[in-house]
């Protein structure tokens, strides 16, 4: 996942949730905003589970434009793939438990059996602006690729509780190592299928 954090480490926080839900997108629904549901089994217990992100409006996608325009178009292109999703996890009587959020860049995903861990899971990338790269205080501000610190890591879980691994972390952008190869080369990556939803209309 490519996103731009200055000063700090991006963590993914999970909060323990216990309320069954029926609509994972009913849960999230605002009026008027359309949302994009993937429909994947991430732990491989044989029952679809639901991630679920609102799509960006105009003025959201121009602000975002606007706020990316001077980036490199190595770090631009990444930003279109990144979905900040609610995980919903399936149950077998139909309904969903919501288990936590999560960012996932659409172009490095991989669902399937994590080697390193021995389960289940997902396995995606985030790329973390490093505040001690070779251009800190440059001015005018330069991003390059060695301000970057890449970040390998997998989404498990024990019963419904997620369990976030880092499995492996680099300096600098595009520079592929072993285990990126052994989980996002043609044949492993997953193809992330949105269904988008409108389920409340404007008032």
């Amino acid at each position: 996942m490519k996103r731009l954090v200055i000063g700090l480490m991006i963590l993914i926080s999970w909060t323990g949730f216990t309320q069954e839900i029926k609509d994972p997108v009913l849960d999230c629904a605002k009026p008027g905003i359309t949302y994009r549901k993937w429909v994947v089994d991430i732990n491989h217990d044989g029952i679809p589970d639901a991630l679920v992100d609102e799509k960006p409006t105009e003025e959201q996608i121009k602000s975002k434009s606007d706020y990316i325009k001077e980036l490199p178009d190595w770090f631009r292109k990444g930003e279109d793939s990144t979905h900040a999703f609610m995980v919903y996890l399936g149950r077998k009587n139909g309904l969903y438990v919501k288990v936590g959020g999560i960012e996932v860049d659409a172009s490095h995903c991989y669902v399937g059996y994590v080697k390193q861990l021995g389960r289940y899971g997902l396995v995606t990338i985030e790329y973390d602006l490093f505040a001690d790269g070779p251009r800190r205080g440059a001015y005018p501000p330069r991003i390059g690729k060695d301000d970057f610190k890449k970040h390998l890591y997998a989404l498990t879980f024990n019963q419904d509780k997620p369990i976030e691994t880092e499995l492996t972390s680099s300096f600098g952008f595009g520079e592929k190592n072993a285990m990126e190869d052994e989980y996002f080369s043609s044949s492993k990556l997953t193809n992330v299928y949105l269904q988008e939803v409108t389920p409340l209309p404007l008032k």
